[in-house]
């Protein structure tokens, strides 16, 4: 599964994750000479953990990303 496809199961239920999928257009899909950049905006999922982010919430995120992988 790409980073999207994950992205928008955790926003279907109501968790806030984004793909990095904002390249320059020279750098997206320029694989011969970028390829960890793209390699990246493919895999890299940016999930909501920061310091106001609750024990609950945590193990919340963490229940649904081994249900959906």
């Amino acid at each position: 599964q790409s980073a999207q496809q994950v992205s928008d199961k955790f926003i279907k239920q109501g968790i806030p994750a984004y793909a990095w999928s904002d390249l320059p257009e020279k750098i997206k899909g320029n694989t011969e000479s970028y390829p960890w950049a793209n390699w990246y905006a493919e895999h890299l999922l940016l999930l909501p953990i920061h310091q106001n982010v609750t024990i609950r919430q945590v193990e919340y995120i963490k229940k649904y990303f081994a249900k959906i992988l």
